[in-house]
């Protein structure tokens, strides 16, 4: 499959890429059929040969995410220019606080395996489903202390090597 993607030429720390037809298997410095233009991202310069590009199209070359973009933001329009869209992830910052089970050993079933809580994409983000979901922050203190002491205890076990 025939790619229409940028190859990087300039200097260092002055960036230049051509716009270069290729075959997706090939390294990115590798050959190229053709050279269809170029692009400056310092200046956002832009210059493509269109009659060659949309040629290439129509034969079934496949525009890179990033060329997809630049070509469309240049007013190039055609069918096989798809720019596709990545969901967003949470940095680890912004992720909620991880919540154990209760001590009475049940597990709320509105949980995942990672212990936060399931939503809906249609759910309010900010109201809980009911008030079994809301864990307050003294709860959490307690079941940290019992894991803390679960985990000290399994330590100071002796472990028998001799019965394995």
């Amino acid at each position: 499959m025939l790619k229409i993607r940028l190859r990087r030429t300039g200097k260092r720390h002055q960036p230049y890429y051509r716009l270069v037809l290729a075959e997706h298997t090939a390294p990115v410095t590798g050959k190229f059929v053709t050279i269809l233009g170029h692009y400056n991202p310092r200046s956002k310069e832009l210059v493509v040969d269109t009659v060659k590009t949309i040629e290439w199209l129509n034969l079934g070359a496949q525009a890179s995410n990033t060329v997809a973009r630049l070509l469309l933001g240049h007013g190039l329009k055609h069918k096989a220019l798809v720019v596709h869209t990545y969901p967003h992830r949470a940095s680890k910052s912004e992720q909620p606080a991880a919540v154990t089970p209760s001590d009475s050993g049940e597990a709320p079933s509105s949980q995942t395996h990672e212990g936060t809580t399931a939503e809906s994409p249609d759910d309010d983000a900010g109201a809980p489903a009911n008030e079994s979901d809301v864990t307050t922050a003294t709860e959490t203190q307690a079941q940290a202390a019992i894991i803390k002491e679960d985990e000290s205890t399994a330590q100071s076990e002796p472990v028998d090597n001799a019965a394995a």
